[in-house]
């Protein structure tokens, strides 16, 4: 399916992976829950959704890092595309969940608001995964 792809290699590196995506489901809706003030139902539906989304869309993450080899680039080449790939899998990512979250939203009359106020810090925690994501796959490459 993914020849040469870390995650493909093993049934318990991939198992792996998705589990720190669901982990991260539930401490996103815990803090939507606690912090901001949403049902459970509501919460956990967005932390599933958007981190079921970015775990899929992520897998793709290890193509920059396979073939920006920080052997063959300079720093700030690899700095500058690994920066705008981020900027573009956060902006993706934030306009999927745009398009699907409100329709499986438990409260869909606040969704939009909401979903319109946590678009900053959507795109950010979007392109702080891009990184960590791309880093994990570097380790992968090199150790």
């Amino acid at each position: 399916m993914f020849p040469g792809h870390p995650l493909f290699q093993k049934k318990t590196t991939l198992l792996t992976y998705f589990t720190v995506w669901v982990v991260l489901a539930v401490l996103q809706a815990a803090v939507m829950r606690l912090e901001f003030g949403h049902t459970w139902a509501s919460a956990l539906t967005d932390g599933f959704i958007s981190y079921g989304i970015f775990s899929l869309f992520a897998i793709s993450f290890w193509y920059p890092a396979k073939y920006l080899s920080l052997e063959e680039n300079s720093t700030a080449i690899i700095l500058i595309n690994h920066l705008a790939a981020a900027m573009v899998a956060a902006g993706i990512w934030a306009a999927l969940l745009y398009l699907v979250l409100p329709y499986q939203m438990v409260n869909p009359e606040n969704s939009d608001s909401f979903l319109r106020n946590s678009l900053s810090w959507r795109v950010a925690i979007g392109m702080l995964l891009y990184t960590i994501v791309t880093f994990f796959f570097y380790l992968q490459s090199y150790y």
